[in-house]
């Protein structure tokens, strides 16, 4: 779950499409929650469906809801680890302090009716911060619920004193807290219990998320349904999906590539796209947001693109007049740019319009509105910080010296050809232009100092 796994090898990653290869992988993935729940309709079977779809047929994932496999929910960490199965998705707090630094997204008020906000915060901080507590598995991802809310089977709770004596569940000991904070008293036990604990008196109310609701039936079973001023609610859960380490560590690194780009693909592929072919084409920012897929596709356009097996070559309306650029194929999928602008393409099922549109919230569908140019300039900083460049600097001015110009200068400063080609490239009006990157590029190159001897 790291930065370069989803930015800096998407391309060679989904060049599994096209890989020929006989070889099928099986993975068994257990779960806690019936086969009618939203976290198994909406978010793991489509994530399954994503993997097998792009690794066309390669990889198939089974998914046994439930518990069917056997076991109860807590044991599902060890399940995993030890290898009864490959894959699972656990609620983190089910086996307390297992999970000590990721339960802190759990408290109240990390985040404020946001889970996507505590999910991205996960994601960037799991390398350095949390990766150590997942000793034995491979974390595919993390995420948070939309928060506690109170469900209580007939007592009304509109004050902290209201809870005075009352029994409540929760699934985690950071639940605990805040029922023992409240003056109640807090009852654990796995969400898939609790319809009969209600029912039975075991417990007066929970916290749970809205969404678990019309699975478990719990609407049923309380008459008050409760949550915080503006909608706030009382902390949340966190949950992880995970492989066994062993049989990840045994898979081709271009399976394990594909599956790293999930569920994050999307935006992913589009920003290396962007990345790649700014920097091949030495291109603006408003060229590479401008470009159509066909020539008057849209009043707006600045510009269009053609396929070749060699190639794409883009035709662009720039300010020195209509031009065009060449973008050859890299040398490895990984690191070519038409490779990336297919699989992007592709993937974001885009075949006429706007090369580069925005993506939905979650990243998972491509969305109908031209992309800005600003954002290539936010993604190329955003990168520069991710990646480390030039770390050596206080992060103000690591920011203040890149920026969308960064991919075109970029080219013009590192390709070791004659000057003339990069300068039909990069659409300059005088050599003299060129010049300029270039004397950059060979400052020091000759050093006469040590040349004389000193």
């Amino acid at each position: 779950m790291n930065y370069l796994a989803l930015t800096g090898t998407l391309a060679g990653a989904l060049s599994l499409a096209t890989a020929a290869s006989a070889q099928e992988y099986t993975f068994r993935l257990h779960h806690l929650l019936s086969a009618q729940a939203p976290a198994h309709t909406q978010m793991l079977v489509p994530w399954a469906e994503r993997i097998e779809e792009m690794s066309e047929g390669r990889v198939e994932i089974e998914i046994f809801p439930a518990m069917t496999l056997g076991g109860a929910p807590p044991e599902l960490i060890s399940q995993v680890r030890d290898g009864v199965v490959d894959l699972i998705w656990t609620v983190n707090g089910y086996t307390p302090g297992l999970f000590p630094r990721t339960e802190v997204f759990e408290l109240p008020f990390v985040y404020v009716n946001d889970p996507v906000a505590a999910n991205l915060a996960m994601y960037d901080m799991f390398e350095e911060y949390l990766a150590e507590e997942y000793q034995g598995v491979e974390v595919m991802f993390l995420h948070v619920h939309a928060g506690q809310g109170i469900h209580m089977v007939e007592t009304e709770t509109r004050s902290p004193a209201d809870f005075e004596g009352l029994r409540m569940r929760i699934p985690t000991r950071t639940g605990s807290w805040i029922i023992e904070a409240l003056g109640a008293t807090p009852v654990a036990m796995p969400v898939p219990d609790l319809p009969q604990a209600l029912q039975t008196g075991v417990v007066d109310g929970a916290f749970i998320p809205w969404e678990i609701i019309p699975p478990l039936r719990i609407q049923e079973q309380t008459e008050f349904q409760i949550e915080g001023y503006d909608m706030a609610r009382f902390g949340t859960t966190t949950f992880q999906v995970s492989m066994n380490a062993d049989r990840w560590n045994g898979l081709p690194e271009d399976i394990q590539a594909m599956v790293a780009t999930l569920p994050f693909d999307l935006r992913g592929l589009r920003d290396r796209a962007i990345l790649l072919l700014g920097y091949a084409g030495g291109l603006r920012r408003s060229e590479i947001v401008s470009l159509d897929i066909h020539k008057d596709d849209t009043p707006d356009s600045g510009g269009w693109l053609e396929i070749f097996d060699k190639g794409a070559l883009l035709t662009l309306n720039a300010k020195t007049g209509w031009r065009e650029v060449e973008v050859g194929r890299g040398s490895s999928d990984q690191t070519c740019p038409v490779h990336a602008l297919e699989q992007w393409l592709h993937f974001a099922k885009i075949d006429f319009g706007p090369v580069f549109v925005r993506t939905s919230r979650d990243g998972k569908r491509a969305l109908e509105a031209r992309l800005s140019d600003k954002h290539v300039a936010r993604l190329v900083k955003a990168a520069v910080l991710k990646s480390g460049v030039r770390s050596d600097l206080l992060e103000a001015k690591r920011l203040a010296m890149f920026s969308g110009h960064s991919l075109r200068a970029g080219l013009a400063s590192s390709a070791e050809v004659d000057e003339r080609y990069v300068q039909k490239q990069l659409g300059h009006a005088s050599a003299e232009m060129t010049r300029r990157y270039q004397r950059r590029r060979d400052r020091f190159r000759v050093n006469l100092t040590k040349a004389a001897g000193l």
